[in-house]
């Protein structure tokens, strides 16, 4: 049970989820997915054991994919809702104008 604390075997077992999620994906998919910048994976369960799993811990080849990118959500809630925004939606943006770059056509003071 010690080898689960450790490196290996921590890479082992997100290795092990890695291939229950996306085995059947093939390698030209499953490549996209690596070269992303970043995946946002929802796992939804109302299965206990699988949301007590260590998700965080997802690996390929030999790296923890939460290093580069990846975030796993886990949920045991599977309905979502659609929402519509407005026609004209206000956004609020509090962000200094960058140095070297032409200027924005942002004004102060706008809400």
């Amino acid at each position: 049970m010690s080898l689960a604390y450790d490196e290996r075997g921590q890479l082992e077992i997100g290795r092990f989820l890695y291939q229950q999620l996306f085995a059947s994906l093939d390698a030209r998919k499953k490549r996209r997915l690596r070269d992303a910048d970043e995946v946002a994976l929802r796992v939804v369960t109302s299965e206990e054991h699988i949301a007590r799993l260590p998700w965080v811990l997802l690996a390929d080849e030999g790296i923890f994919l939460s290093t580069v990118g990846w975030s796993v959500a886990v949920s045991g809630k599977p309905e979502s809702r659609n929402i519509e925004l407005p026609p004209s939606p206000r956004i609020l943006v509090i962000a200094p104008e960058p140095a070297g770059v032409a200027k924005t056509q942002g004004e102060q003071g706008q809400v």
